[in-house]
C-alpha cells in the first residue's frame, strides 16, 4: 500500500511538473519597449546682426552687417530699421538676400525720415519671423545714430 502511495503521489507530482512548464510556455513573452531613441534637431539658419552704422555722412542710409551663424544656408528675408527717436520716428523695411552657413553679407537700409545725432536705431533681422532659426531671440541690434 506503501508502494502503491508513493506511486500515486509521485505521478501527481510529475504531472503537476508537467502542467506548469507547459503554462509557462503558453504565456506569451511581455514585448520589450523600445530604448530611448535621440531625435536629431533639424539644422536651421541663424541671422545675427554683427554691425550697423550711417553712410558717410548720410543721415538717412545705414549699412548693415547681417551673419548666418546657423549651419546651413538661410533664405532671404527682411530686415527693419526703426528709429526710436521721439518726434522723429523714421523707418524702413528692405528685403536682403540668401546667406551662407557661417558668412555675412552688408545691406543698405534708407530710413523715411533723416536720424539726427543721437537717434537711437533699432534693427529687425527677419523682422517679421518668416524663417525658422535656432535662435529666434538674436536678431535685434541698436546703436545711437
Amino acid at each position: 500500500m506503501k508502494t502503491l502511495t508513493f506511486a500515486l503521489l509521485a505521478a501527481l507530482a510529475f504531472g503537476s511538473i508537467h502542467s506548469a512548464t507547459a503554462a509557462d510556455r503558453a504565456k506569451p513573452g511581455q514585448p520589450t519597449p523600445p530604448g530611448l531613441t535621440y531625435q536629431k534637431k533639424a539644422a536651421k539658419p541663424d541671422f545675427v546682426i554683427l554691425h550697423a552704422g550711417s553712410v558717410g555722412g548720410t543721415s538717412n542710409e545705414l549699412m548693415v552687417q547681417i551673419k548666418n551663424a546657423g549651419t546651413v544656408n538661410s533664405p532671404g528675408a527682411l530686415l527693419q530699421a526703426n528709429n526710436m527717436a521721439p518726434g522723429n520716428s523714421g523707418a524702413a523695411t528692405t528685403p536682403f538676400i540668401h546667406i551662407k552657413a557661417g558668412q555675412f553679407i552688408w545691406v543698405k537700409v534708407v530710413l523715411n525720415k533723416p536720424a539726427r545725432k543721437g537717434d537711437r536705431i533699432i534693427l529687425f533681422a527677419d523682422h517679421n519671423n518668416a524663417v525658422a532659426e535656432t535662435k529666434e531671440n538674436n536678431n535685434k541690434y541698436a546703436f545711437n545714430f
